[in-house]
Order: structure tokens, then C-alpha cells, then sequence
């Protein structure tokens, strides 16, 4: 055999022999045999304390965006912290303990969560951009979409990416935040897709308490 003189360390990773801890691509785990992304979530058995809530949150890394619905919650809950006045180690408030906890159980079933990456089809006829963007006084987000349509009328929608970021404290126009981050979100997924899109649709939302404002745009 040609490898037969290389040592195993020397030589290429061999996907057929999948070993999750090995696979990484972007903070991901990728699952070759069943083609898709998994995510592993480290969280700290300590007291909570302010101090290792961010250390916790600081960990969560999801470059796609993927899990920002469930992240985001861990990344708003240390604002709050900071509104308290909570020392950096001081173990928290038994109220904000027991949020902290629900939050680290939410954390860790993310665990069980799996994306497949396989985002096109065969026989593509018309391909989409879909993008959401939401805003409310604790956090911002933006999220795309790729919808798929082939000539057999079949349609597979994926999603590409979404961001997340906590609105901050100081009094500023957080809709158009959230609106600047859509648009940043779709750019980069148009030039990291290098794909003909025939239509991009893009949907604001802002939820102001019992105010609501809806915009949609649809554009070629």
C-alpha cells in the first residue's frame, strides 16, 4: 500500500472512520456519516456566580447562528446582572439563580440539536433569499433563509445564517439596528454563496410593547 511506510499521525483524517471529537469546522462538530452539524455545549458545575456566567456565555460559539434563539436568552441574562449591581463573586440572588439554571438546562439540550448542511437540491430552478429581522428592548436579530425551487416543483428551504446581539443600555433606535444587521446578514450570505438569486424578501418586525410597526420589502 502506498501509506504502508507513513506513520498514522502523518497521514490524512480517514471520514469514514468518523470520530466526533476530530471533525471541527468553524466551532462546529460535523457529522459526516449522517451529513450534518452538531454542537457541543460546556457549561460550569460551579455556584453561578456574575463571574462565571460570562465565563459560561463566553463559550457558546456558534458562528452560523443556528442556536441564536436559545443563546441569545444566555447572552441578555448577564445585562441583567450588571443592572443588579451583582459583585463578581457573589453567588447569585436565589431568583437569578434559578433563572440560570433553567437557562444552562435550555444550553445543554442544545446538544441533541443537528443541522444538515446540505443546503441545495437537484435540478434548481429558481433560488431565494428570505431575511427576518426582529427587534425588542432587550435584543436584536437577523436571520436568512435560502428557499429552493426545481423544475419538478418540488421547494427546500434551509437556513443560512442568523445573528443575534443584546440591545444596549444607553437609548438608541434599536429597530434600525436590527435593520443594518439583516442587511449585513444578507450580503454576506449573497457573497459567500456565489449563487444567481432571482428575488430577495426581507421582513422587519419591531415589537415596542403594545406598539408594532411591520415593513416588508420584496426586491429583485
Amino acid at each position: 500500500m502506498l501509506l504502508g511506510n507513513v506513520s498514522t499521525e502523518d497521514q490524512g483524517y480517514q471520514f469514514g472512520d468518523y470520530d466526533k471529537d476530530k471533525v471541527k469546522i468553524l466551532g462546529l462538530r460535523l457529522n459526516s456519516n449522517e451529513d450534518c452539524f452538531k454542537f457541543i455545549i460546556i457549561t460550569s458545575a460551579s455556584i453561578p456566580t456574575k463571574r462565571t456566567v460570562l465565563v459560561d456565555t463566553d463559550k457558546l460559539f456558534d458562528p452560523l447562528g443556528f442556536l441564536e434563539p436559545v443563546i441569545v436568552k444566555a447572552k441578555v441574562f448577564p445585562q441583567k446582572l450588571w443592572l443588579h449591581k451583582i459583585e463578581w463573586d457573589q453567588e447569585l440572588p436565589h431568583q437569578e439563580k434559578a433563572k440560570w439554571e433553567t437557562l444552562k438546562d435550555y444550553l445543554n439540550d442544545l446538544t441533541n440539536v443537528r443541522i444538515q448542511w446540505c443546503i441545495l437540491t437537484d435540478s434548481i430552478k429558481l433560488l431565494e433569499l428570505h431575511g427576518f429581522s426582529d427587534a425588542s428592548k432587550y435584543a436584536f436579530g437577523a436571520v436568512v433563509y435560502l428557499r429552493c425551487a426545481t423544475i419538478l416543483n418540488y421547494e427546500k428551504v434551509s437556513m443560512l445564517c442568523s445573528k443575534c446581539k443584546v440591545a444596549p443600555l444607553k437609548s438608541v433606535t434599536i429597530p434600525r439596528l436590527a435593520a443594518e444587521l439583516l442587511s449585513k446578514c444578507i450580503s454576506k450570505a449573497v457573497s459567500s454563496l456565489n449563487l444567481k438569486i432571482a428575488k430577495k424578501i426581507t421582513l422587519l418586525r419591531f415589537d415596542y410593547s403594545a406598539c408594532m410597526d411591520q415593513h416588508i420589502t420584496a426586491f429583485d
